[in-house]
């Protein structure tokens, strides 16, 4: 997804929409460097990659119509310079990449926070190395050397009879991957549309639906995009959220070549490519921890089955860098310490001799809201707490609200929480505590990205009186408190590559922890597989095209596993 958030590779995807974008008609001809455009001949069905240059301006509109996003993205590139600048949101948040690749590299962030314009720096990892991705250039035009050339067709039947050039890949590996990229019938082959199903591969995202609208594309770069911003505030420590520790991958070198050979049918598969031989090794590498995974996780004879997708090459940062964002601020289990003391805390108190039910699922009672998408912004703390407010409100009212998530990013920053760079749950409802209420997505919509906060309210739809803490890592005090108080905010061990492969039964992984949570979600329910397997039910934030409709089942009564009961909160409404 196209997010300043976001991490980084190409390629495309699906089916044109009724959107008539407006291109800016450019000098064909006109290249900064002063060379003319190549005039190439008409090309051939089949294999036909056009050559795009090394200095470009391309603006355009990331759709995402699960989520219903719609973010506009400014791409300014020049690669002989190393320099690339990603504005998003009209100008408001931006990140410019100096000296990529050099040992002088940095970037540059600015952005919302505090509700006011801020900016960090941190430096930048020398080389192209799968690992480092989120530190490369974006883009944003997808690498068509695996598409097939589809020769011309309209570009959008319901508005315009101006033909493009189409390309198109796709691909049935567990999950059905279709990709389209259509550019205009001009000497620049001018950017119209990518429209992709599948993993995201101009950002690296999760499975899902995306569409790129291309708006302008100019074969020039102003030098004053790569200008240093003046920055007010540099802050210390966020580049530590981008960060994820490499697995141990020495005691895999060594193993049969077998695991070669499933490498090279996953390459052709996925119709894999990689910039160099160094990305082909990280590749190969990132592989054989998945391998390794994907085979211990089988062996464990549990109900889950896991398998590898189009992710098995990527590395633990790729996978992990934006589909995560729980930060936790104060001691698991107790009040925060926090300055705002006005808020209502209390310690859930279990009563043993309270009976609830053997199984519970509040989707079926109509207290959950459809499954929703966070795309590539580290907000599940944000998915977490509305989820946890809608069942609430529900259970009190009979009324199914779909509150806003974008307030929490925005309005939240004085209480520890930091938009798309994460958050804590018990921190946004202390924040809604305070302010008196939250507003629905209706009129506080979603963007997958900082904001200045705008909340008004006189358009409130909901409030809490306060926050429940349930006793840590006590499975059945949280039982209890899902039976009687509805669903439950919580947070887990995500980290593990085997959560990315699951689909089915009750997920497991025998190296998560305890403490070291990563992810808020939402439990939703519990119940009893057939066999006597107990488990939760857990609604994630990855949207509908992950895991099982979006639902994950993970293993209760077994020392609450990944720490799903570590770190759980309800609220009073």
């Amino acid at each position: 997804m196209l997010t300043k958030n976001a991490v980084l590779s190409a390629v495309a995807c699906a089916a044109v929409s009724n959107a008539s974008p407006i291109l800016l008609h450019q000098n064909e001809n006109a290249f900064s460097n002063g060379e003319k455009a190549h005039v190439m001949t008409a090309p051939n069905l089949g294999k036909f990659v056009p050559t795009y240059p090394k200095q470009y301006t391309v603006t355009g509109i990331m759709h995402i119509p699960y989520a219903d996003v719609h973010e506009p993205v400014k791409v300014q590139t020049d690669e002989e310079a190393r320099a690339q600048k990603v504005t998003y949101y009209d100008g408001r948040d931006a990140m410019l990449y100096l000296n990529i690749g050099e040992d002088t590299g940095m970037t540059y962030e600015t952005y919302i926070g505090y509700n006011r314009p801020m900016c960090f720096q941190s430096k930048l990892k020398k080389g192209t190395d799968t690992q480092d991705r989120m530190d490369r250039e974006v883009k944003f035009i997808p690498d068509l050397k695996e598409f097939e050339y589809r020769g011309k067709t309209p570009c959008n039947p319901a508005k315009t009879d101006e033909l493009c050039h189409h390309w198109s890949q796709e691909k049935s590996q567990g999950f059905h991957n279709q990709y389209v990229y259509y550019a205009k019938d001009d000497e620049l082959y001018t950017p119209y549309y990518l429209s992709m199903v599948g993993r995201n591969v101009v950002f690296a995202s999760h499975y899902d639906m995306y569409n790129v609208e291309y708006l302008t594309f100019e074969p020039t770069v102003d030098s004053s995009a790569f200008e240093v911003p003046e920055c007010s505030v540099f802050l210390g420590g966020r580049d530590d959220h981008h960060h994820a520790v490499r697995e141990e991958i020495d005691s895999l070198m060594n193993a049969h070549d077998h695991v070669s050979d499933k490498f090279d049918e996953h390459v052709v598969k996925f119709n894999k490519t990689y910039a160099d031989d160094k990305e082909l090794l990280e590749g190969h590498l990132n592989f054989r921890v998945s391998h390794h995974t994907v085979n211990n996780m089988n062996k464990q004879g549990d109900d889950a089955t896991y398998g590898h997708n189009h992710a098995s090459d990527l590395s633990t940062r790729e996978r992990n860098g934006r589909m995560f964002g729980y930060r936790k601020s104060y001691k698991v289990g107790k009040p925060s310490d926090h300055v705002h003391v006005n808020r209502t805390v209390s310690k859930m108190i279990v009563d043993t001799n309270i009976k609830v039910p053997d199984a519970v699922d509040w989707r079926l009672d109509g207290a959950v809201t459809p499954v929703k998408d966070q795309g590539t912004c580290g907000s599940c703390w944000a998915f977490s707490t509305t989820g946890a407010m809608e069942g609430a409100y529900f259970l009190k009212t009979g009324r199914l609200n779909t509150l806003s998530e974008q307030q929490l990013m925005d309005c939240s920053w004085a209480y520890t929480n930091n938009g798309c760079d994460g958050g804590e749950p018990a921190m946004a409802m202390d924040y809604l505590t305070e302010v008196g209420g939250i507003m629905d997505d209706s009129s506080y919509k979603y963007e997958n990205a900082d904001n200045y906060c705008r909340y008004n309210p006189e358009k409130k739809a909901a409030s809490i009186k306060g926050r429940v803490l349930i006793p840590s890592g006590d499975e059945f005090a949280l039982k209890q408190a899902v039976a009687l108080h509805g669903p439950v905010s919580v947070a887990f061990d995500a980290s593990k590559p085997s959560l990315l492969y699951y689909s089915s039964g009750v997920y497991r992984d025998p190296n998560c922890s305890t403490t070291d949570l990563d992810h808020a979600v939402l439990v939703v329910g519990y119940g009893t597989t057939e066999l006597g397997d107990d488990y939760w039910i857990v609604k994630n934030s990855w949207s509908t095209y992950w895991g099982d409709m979006g639902y994950f089942k993970i293993a209760r009564n077994d020392n609450n596993h990944c720490g799903i009961a570590t770190d759980a909160t309800y609220v009073v409404v």
